[in-house]
């Protein structure tokens, strides 16, 4: 069995960042004087890998929340995952790409791996890819529970991507990492966000597990 962390980390850079404010608690422990090392979290919902559930758009909220998902719906799940070979010159992701790739969906997870080794963090937001609106229409059609990706919309012509997989009932994994990583076609995925009640969007770890 092999295990892959597809998670982006969160940077916490200085103490006295926003992000993490740390703080020494005094303990005493069998008598004993310890100093406790606590922080005070404060993160976007978009903070390193993160899940948005379809509520993220509120007219398309099926009460879906990091705290209400169901345990089986984030773990172990059949996942395909397509690695585009591409022109890094074209920027826009067709339907005939997607299909010319030649793997079947199958599961409840679909990967679309299309920046090779890169990050989309290495692409000017105005040169990185994007799923056109034909490729957008195939991945709907797939019918996944979970859509994971390392690109998504165009900016500033946006292509309506998040808007057609929440219309759906199509959560997605957001900013993964080391997708180039991953050999088998169709692994496990497991999601875990924190169980937070009322958040529809929520940073989570996103691991892959394959079988050989």
């Amino acid at each position: 069995m092999r295990i892959i962390d597809l998670t982006s980390p969160i940077p916490l850079v200085q103490e006295s960042a926003p992000t993490a404010s740390r703080y020494i608690l005094p303990l005493t422990i069998l008598g004993k004087k310890y100093r406790g090392a606590c922080y005070r979290l404060a993160m976007n919902g978009m903070s390193g890998t993160y899940v948005d559930f379809p509520g993220h758009i509120a007219e398309f909220d099926d009460g879906l929340v990091a705290g209400n998902c169901p345990i089986e719906n984030l773990f172990m799940l059949d996942t395909t995952v397509i690695h585009l070979r591409r022109d890094a010159a074209v920027r826009e992701v067709t339907a005939d790409e997607l299909e010319a790739a030649g793997i079947g969906f199958k599961g409840e997870v679909l990967i679309v791996h299309a920046l090779g080794e890169k990050s989309w963090s290495d692409f000017d937001v105005a040169a990185i890819p994007y799923f056109g609106p034909s490729a957008i229409q195939w991945i709907v059609g797939r019918r996944p529970k979970i859509f994971v990706s390392d690109i998504y919309e165009k900016r500033p012509d946006q292509q309506g991507i998040f808007v057609e997989l929440f219309r759906n009932h199509i959560s997605c994994v957001c900013c993964p990492a080391n997708l180039d990583q991953i050999r088998e076609t169709y692994p496990k995925s497991c999601i875990a966000p924190l169980k937070l009640d009322q958040v529809k969007q929520a940073p989570c770890r996103l691991v892959v597990v394959e079988q050989d």
